[in-house]
């Protein structure tokens, strides 16, 4: 459990960078003068509001009803309902304020430097790191495991600026794309994480299928993760057909696996 929570953060970690600007483009594209005037309006509405309690209150009082407890039944009635109303009003003020007041601070902030500065925290607190975990990943399927080996299909967030909402809240049921994340452990002391990132790639038995081409599970680790277009020393031929019979080479990572101290108590 350790070691599969621990690689899954690793896949996280990598990740924060497009949770953090989904959530800077937010903030960012929020139109405050829109959200301001918004608030005038809600104002505006309170202040007719109060009128109307001051009309209903004077008709109230200089009205004639032959049984006065029918008439003061039926002015409290209608005061609960503006002050009601008002209530509902106040509330959708103070959210538009506190908009324009988390979209100042992170606009004003370095959002990036913020969540780095506490991955310490979010790693030494399972809460902390439940709720990142699941922000981000929406699910995760063991699909292979030997003595030296595990295989998770992640399923992720294609599009992380259009996965939430203006809560900021992670939309359910959007779009998703497929990972498979790698876990060496042949080692248990140097554990070794490497990511597929190619949602094309199928995984069959013991092996992964690129371009029709199947690579073993055990050869993944022995892959070299060089960019084939980087390679300056190898022919244009041997540059393009390398890159086109093994594309799954182009399309690894290597993850840091650091193990979560926060279980050590457990």
């Amino acid at each position: 459990m350790v070691q599969l929570d621990s690689a899954i953060w690793a896949f996280v970690k990598e990740n924060v960078s497009e949770l953090v600007e989904a959530i800077e483009s937010y903030y960012t594209n929020l139109d405050l003068n829109k959200i301001g005037q918004e608030i005038e309006n809600l104002k505006e509405k309170l202040i007719k509001l109060d009128n109307r309690k001051t009309v209903e209150s004077n008709i109230y009082r200089t009205s004639g009803d032959s049984d006065p407890n029918d008439g003061l039944i039926e002015y409290r009635r209608k005061i609960a309902m503006i002050n009601k109303e008002k209530g509902e009003i106040k509330l959708l003020i103070e959210e538009k304020e506190s908009m324009i007041i988390q979209a100042t601070n992170r606009i004003t902030e370095h959002l990036q430097e913020e969540i780095c500065n506490q991955i310490n925290k979010i790693e030494n607190s399972k809460q902390l790191l439940h709720k990142y975990i699941h922000l981000l990943i929406t699910s995760i399927i063991p699909i292979y495991s030997d003595r030296n080996f595990t295989v998770l299909e992640i399923y992720s967030a294609e599009d992380m600026g259009e996965s939430f909402n203006e809560n900021l809240e992670l939309i359910k049921n959007t779009v998703t794309i497929k990972y498979y994340l790698i876990i060496n452990k042949r080692d248990n002391h140097r554990i070794k994480l490497r990511l597929i990132d190619n949602p094309n790639i199928t995984f069959e038995n013991d092996s992964f299928c690129s371009n029709g081409i199947y690579t073993k599970v055990s050869e993944i680790f022995n892959l070299q993760l060089v960019n084939t277009l980087e390679e300056p020393f190898l022919s244009m031929d041997t540059k393009v057909s390398k890159f086109m019979n093994n594309l799954i080479h182009t399309q690894i990572k290597e993850l840091q696996y650091n193990r979560l101290d926060v279980y050590a108590e457990d």
